[in-house]
């Protein structure tokens, strides 16, 4: 690895940010300390039943260690990305659903928000489908995603009577706000679990 290290620093390619060390889930098992954290002896006994190094020179207990996974690279490479593609990055990722949930939250959050700007029945069908799509291509469901979303924001706004449609404009009725936030919510529990579904079938 300090090998392939050196190669790769010695490359000097420009969009390198980092080089990272890892393994994937299958080799990420804990592994012993090659010597005493505390003391620096290399006379260690090593218990692999309870995953605990014994240093024969000063007596500390060590656990052993789990080296970085793939999810550190996942992370870092995220954390680097520009803001415009960081959703389209974590909605193509299929390793981390933690990651997926985090940006599905942010995206409900930020809908929850931008309603307080609302005044008219289109803008507010326009943001729930926004909304709907983009939890949809979250969990990789691009094909008919929109127009999924597009149907249910329809069919919510189709009953606006004239007194939803003032209280709308004078946000008098924090009512919509919180069924359309609802929608959001269990949308993405049903686009999900389908997630879940096609992984585990495909696994």
């Amino acid at each position: 690895l300090d090998q392939l290290t050196a190669v790769l620093k010695a490359m000097e390619l420009p969009n390198c940010v980092g080089i990272l060390e890892c393994a994937t889930s299958k080799y990420a098992k804990p592994l012993p300390p090659d010597c005493c954290p505390n003391c620096k002896s290399e006379d260690i006994v090593a218990f692999n039943r309870t995953k605990v190094v014994l240093c024969q020179q000063c007596g500390q207990e060590t656990p052993y260690f789990v080296p970085p996974n793939l999810n550190t690279v996942l992370q870092a490479t995220f954390e680097v990305l520009p803001s415009i593609a960081k959703e389209a990055f974590v909605a193509a990722q299929r390793l981390s659903f933690q990651m997926k949930d985090e940006q599905a939250k942010k995206i409900i959050l930020e809908f929850y928000e931008e309603k307080n700007i609302v005044f008219t029945p289109q803008r507010l069908l326009h943001l729930i489908a926004k909304m709907l799509t983009r939890l949809s291509l979250i969990w990789e469901f691009r094909e008919h995603g929109h127009l999924c979303a597009e149907n249910v924001a329809k069919g919510m706004l189709g009953n606006f009577s004239l007194r939803d449609r003032v209280f709308l404009f004078v946000h008098k009725n924090k009512l919509h706000k919180y069924r359309a936030t609802a929608i959001g919510i269990i949308w993405n529990y049903s686009v999900r679990e389908l997630a879940k579904i096609v992984l585990e079938e495909a696994a």
